[in-house]
């Protein structure tokens, strides 16, 4: 698929997930944050390489996963629209829009991905890939909200087994649940947008705001590292589920990073153990 005119439309297919986020940041962070390597790589892929000019090949790579993403460039209208596309395996063509515009103060982004298998089977990889992208662009907001121009640290521990992804929420989200493997007491909040103090197992706290919260998946700010961290739940195929936490952090030095990545292990390892996973 290539397109050369970015005034006209694309063509979204199949099962398609629809997500705006809204922010302060400027049309020209928000398109920098997408289009450039060093930019996308301060939020969402650990690297990226490629440039966008139509026809042009924007790859994003997943070293912790040990995957990469070749997308083709089919729009690039400076800081308006920006879409890719991608030919998945027994699946057919994906394609990632995204759209900014400026409206009533801030700066809005319209993501739309498309070319997800409509069939019942795939349902799972449907509803993982919207929580995933809700988490993304909290990460998003908040990365350009406080960070924007900064590199990141970023790393995930994860484990995987099988469990329901409804069992998972209450360790996330209520006092109880997390104390029995991430802290000593607190909860966050009910709504996005609202405080969060957790004293953690192991020392130290987590101080911020809810991000993000899906069915499945919780994003948090934490004052403390300048970093966001998210609680995550997906699923990866033949292995079953993955319980995750995935810190995102932009003043991080190294000594700290290995510190909190072995204490969050240990949590995570707990969290294991209650879900019999």
């Amino acid at each position: 698929m290539t397109a050369t005119d970015d005034t006209q439309p694309l063509h979204h297919s199949g099962r398609t997930i629809r997500a705006e986020m809204r922010t302060t940041a400027s049309p020209h962070q928000v398109w920098t944050a997408w289009t450039d390597p060093d930019g996308i790589s301060a939020w969402f892929t650990d690297r990226a390489a490629g440039a966008p000019t139509v026809g042009s090949t924007f790859t994003w790579f997943w070293d912790e996963m040990g995957m990469e993403q070749p997308f083709e460039v089919v729009v690039s209208d400076f800081e308006r629209r920006f879409a890719m596309t991608l030919e998945v395996p027994g699946h057919g063509l994906a394609v990632i829009e995204v759209q900014i515009a400026k409206e009533g103060g801030a700066t809005v982004l319209r993501l739309i991905n498309s070319g997800f298998n409509q069939d019942a089977d795939f349902d799972e990889e449907y509803r993982g890939m919207e929580s995933g992208w809700s988490m993304a662009l909290a990460s998003l907001k908040h990365y350009l909200e406080h960070h924007a121009g900064k590199s990141r640290t970023c790393f995930m521990v994860m484990r995987t087994g099988h469990f329901d992804f409804a069992d998972v929420i209450p360790f996330h989200r209520t006092e109880d649940g997390l104390a029995r493997w991430l802290t000593e007491s607190g909860a966050p909040g009910d709504d996005v947008g609202s405080q969060v103090s957790l004293q953690l197992q192991g020392g130290g706290s987590l101080t911020g705001s809810v991000l993000a919260r899906t069915d499945r998946e919780t994003a948090l700010s934490w004052e403390e590292l300048s970093a966001v961290v998210e609680l995550k739940a997906f699923s990866c195929g033949p292995a079953g589920q993955a319980l995750a936490l995935r810190v995102s952090a932009w003043d991080l030095d190294a000594a700290r990073a290995t510190a909190t990545r072995t204490q969050l292990q240990a949590a995570l390892g707990r969290l294991a153990m209650a879900l019999g996973v």
